[in-house]
């Protein structure tokens, strides 16, 4: 049903410019989060502002570091999805900073005004003033963040390597080349603007999804699945991934240059066959229940306090009535076609296998230097 969260707020998005100081971005970020948010009511207030927050995490104060790394989240989510995997690299080191991309953070309805432009100079103004702050910079990006990061990491002549999570450089669902053409009619009606609507359950993401933003992501993904680049890449990937082409990501690796280039594969039936390169991890955890990997699972802890395995929240938001999924016997993983055709299915939060993929950031990070 359409409500308030799904009409533009008004508000300036468009927060980091190649000239404002980092911290200052990040109160920003703060007072737009807390004037336009319809959440904020509740003793979970201070957590929800800290979750869609940009930030930024220093191992030592100083003026500059030898290393750095920024975390680029993905369409529809929050830099919450990616402060796991900046913990770590706080613990090694470095100069850790995430940013919110425009239109994010608030309310849905605020990604119906943003363009394609507007995440671009964000992600442009955030890698140059990072990258100036260090001698050896990287960047992570899930999803969307992911081809943003293909597309404008030249901006950083220092820049050494790329962690690429489920990186968004193919959509799934083959519609997705009919947005251009789709999006002309949503002047309809409000509810036109929105091809899935959902009570907003997770406060660290939108899980209403309209077609004026997925098409700019769309046009992002064509744009940075063109770019070859021989700068060393690390990805991670789910070959049930429910939102990004897995296949079409495996293969655009493999064309990459870089001999250092590594990649980890979850998959039902790994191979015990791996490349130097492609490492097969399996998806499958019986004993929770696990069968696969979904596309939101990979950069989370699981330790994670809201979305970890023992988390506060449960993920039935694909269900109309997530009530109806108590005392059923429940799949955790992907939700795909597939899996809600044969099971009661919870959409996996967390990547059971998240210590050992950061470690293998930080030993590919060691044999690139």
């Amino acid at each position: 049903m359409i409500g308030r969260i799904h009409e533009p707020t008004g508000a300036e998005h468009n927060l980091l410019k190649s000239n404002t100081p980092f911290d200052m971005y990040i109160d920003d970020a703060r007072k737009l989060i807390t004037q336009h948010r319809v959440d904020l009511d509740t003793p979970q207030a201070s957590k929800i502002i800290e979750a869609n927050s940009p930030f930024e995490w220093r191992p030592y104060p100083s003026e500059r570091y030898e290393r750095g790394i920024l975390l680029i989240h993905g369409l529809y989510d929050s830099p919450f999805s990616v402060r796991d995997i900046g913990a770590h690299f706080l613990k090694q080191g470095y100069l850790v900073r995430a940013i919110l991309l425009p239109g994010h953070g608030t309310v849905p309805g605020d990604l119906l005004t943003i363009h394609r432009k507007d995440w671009i100079d964000t992600v442009a103004n955030a890698i140059i003033s990072t990258s100036a702050m260090v001698d050896d910079f990287y960047i992570g990006g899930y999803s969307m963040g992911g081809a943003l990061s293909i597309l404008l990491h030249q901006l950083a002549q220092n820049c050494r390597a790329m962690i690429l999570i489920a990186p968004g450089l193919k959509p799934r669902n083959r519609k997705a080349q009919l947005l251009k053409i789709i999006r002309l009619f949503t002047w309809i009606s409000k509810k036109a603007k929105w091809y899935q609507i959902s009570n907003q359950i997770n406060y660290t993401k939108y899980t209403s999804h309209s077609y004026s933003p997925s098409y700019q992501a769309f046009e992002i993904m064509k744009a940075a699945s063109k770019i070859k680049t021989d700068l060393p890449l690390f990805f991670v990937a789910s070959q049930d991934d429910e939102t990004i082409d897995t296949d079409y990501v495996v293969e655009y690796f493999k064309e990459q240059s870089n001999p250092h280039n590594a990649m980890i594969l979850y998959c039902k039936n790994p191979s015990d066959e791996n490349t130097n390169s492609i490492e097969q991890r399996t998806s499958v955890y019986p004993e929770r229940n696990i069968i696969d990997f979904s596309h939101t699972c990979l950069a989370i802890s699981p330790n994670n306090p809201y979305l970890g395995e023992h988390g506060k929240l449960l993920d039935f938001s694909h269900y109309r009535h997530e009530q109806n999924q108590e005392n059923k016997v429940v799949r955790v993983g992907a939700i795909t076609a597939n899996n809600l055709m044969h099971y009661t299915m919870q959409r996996l939060s967390y990547n059971p296998d998240f210590d050992h993929m950061v470690q293998r950031f930080s030993d590919f990070i060691e044999e690139v230097r």
